[in-house]
């Protein structure tokens, strides 16, 4: 602990500091201001008992202040004397420093010592000689309102005037500084309060937006794959029905050369039909993957393979990662987990088209999954542009973007934060610029029987 910090309770905001420091090499000078300071009644007890007799015991007495004098002969001694009190928290308040004190140190020194140990002390110097000009005081310790100049001989009067002055204005300062360290730390505390409230506000809203988007979406999804699901039907019964029919169509025919027309056109019509049966079964796969991604609404827990996540997410995507991305996928072997399906296909989908994004022609990315201590791990990379350092920490934060000339709240990655964050996992990020990213996503497997 320094000096300073105690010093800090020293004075509580109702008690006055009246320790006084005094520096001078004559012993004269200290007799002098003790005499002053402690305020000596010139009268006898007797001349105030004879007073009062006379002229009654009305008159109000005012009570002297009580100073604490220390004495320093040099310059050394009183830097020592501040910087025990310091250390033992009982710093003074005002210094009297004279400016010559042969063979030390002067006063000026000295004064600038003091000043660098105890920035609250005030200073008065005192002198009978011109060692030192206005100009180059002022030079040497600039505009402050810590140091006043006393010529001797002294007045006295002034002497206390200056000393009732100085020590209350010290104590004032040390309770306006108290004062504004409580405030601060009120604004500290209240500050604090206000940002876990705005916190809380952000999660409950990313929440909301998030529940109505994945409600929204999966209707959508639904509808959709309710639509194809129709016309998909009715493409794979006629293309059974065109197989059966060229079935029985071959025997049909005459015999004919190899290279006939009649031949020629039966043989395009099986692989035509062929085409068809591998499209409407490709098309067939979407609509079951649209169905379990439809699902997205649904609040309650259900168990899920995070592979099977993976693959529906990705069946999805196909046609936004296009050609130029490779997807390469190591799946270990995994327990189901207890979780949101919905939420977890929107963070698998979040985290595979901020992957996407990243890369801006041609790139790789890698899925990989496994299971370890009760934990599912779930890891996506990118070969794409990766994010710069001090951009990670507030990777996850609710960002702005413009759209149209108009901005809009952009929740990014931060829904993809809260729905971990729901099911008690753990998310976290390593990237280099130039290198791409790489996300992993720790997910707990919750017992059956907890639900």
């Amino acid at each position: 602990m320094t000096p300073d910090e105690k010093s800090r309770d020293v004075a509580p905001l109702d008690v006055s500091n009246r320790r006084i420091l005094l520096v001078d090499d004559q012993e004269q000078l200290h007799e002098d201001y003790r005499k002053i300071l402690a305020l000596e009644p010139v009268a006898t007890p007797e001349f105030d008992a004879m007073e009062a007799e006379f002229f009654g015991d009305s008159k109000e007495q005012t009570a002297a202040p009580n100073y604490e004098l220390t004495s320093a002969f040099q310059g050394e001694e009183a830097i020592a004397e501040v910087r025990r009190s310091l250390e033992g928290g009982v710093p003074f308040a005002l210094a009297f420093v004279d400016v010559r004190m042969p063979p030390g140190i002067d006063g000026i020194v000295t004064t600038e010592r003091l000043f660098e140990l105890d920035p609250e002390l005030q200073v008065v110097i005192s002198t009978a000689y011109a060692d030192y000009a206005w100009e180059e005081i002022y030079r040497r310790f600039g505009p402050n309102d810590r140091l006043l100049f006393l010529r001797k001989p002294f007045d006295s009067t002034e002497v206390h005037q200056i000393a009732s002055t100085l020590t209350m204005k010290w104590t004032l300062a040390r309770q306006a500084r108290f004062r504004m360290e409580e405030l601060e730390e009120r604004v500290r505390s209240r500050t604090a309060e206000l940002e876990e409230s705005l916190q809380a506000l952000q999660s409950t809203q990313g929440r909301l937006v998030r529940s109505e988007k994945l409600a929204s979406l999966g209707r959508l999804v639904a509808g959709l794959a309710h639509e194809i699901n129709t016309p998909v039907g009715a493409i794979v019964s006629s293309c059974d029905a065109a197989n059966r029919a060229v079935t029985h169509l071959r025997p049909l025919l005459p015999q004919e050369p190899e290279g006939s027309l009649s031949v020629k056109a039966l043989d395009t019509l099986v692989r035509s039909q062929r085409t068809i049966d591998q499209a409407s079964r490709r098309m067939a796969e979407l609509v079951e993957s649209l169905r379990r991604f439809a699902h997205l609404d649904r609040a309650e827990n259900q168990w899920l393979d995070l592979r099977d996540s993976v693959r529906t997410v990705l069946t999805v995507l196909s046609h936004q990662l296009g050609p130029n991305i490779v997807v390469e996928t190591s799946f270990g072997d995994i327990p189901s987990i207890s979780c949101h399906p919905g939420a977890i296909h929107q963070l698998v989908l979040g985290l595979l088209e901020n992957a996407a994004e990243a890369i801006d022609d041609k790139g790789r990315i890698e899925i990989r999954t496994h299971a370890e201590d009760g934990l599912v791990h779930l890891e996506i990379s990118d070969d794409g542009r990766g994010i710069a350092p001090d951009q990670i920490e507030s990777l996850f934060d609710i960002g702005w973007e413009t759209r149209a000339n108009r901005v809009q709240v952009d929740w990014g990655l931060t829904a993809i934060h809260q729905i971990v964050k729901d099911h008690d996992g753990e998310i976290k990020v390593e990237s280099r610029p130039g290198r791409g990213t790489r996300f992993i996503v720790t997910l707990p497997v919750k017992p059956r029987e907890a639900h």
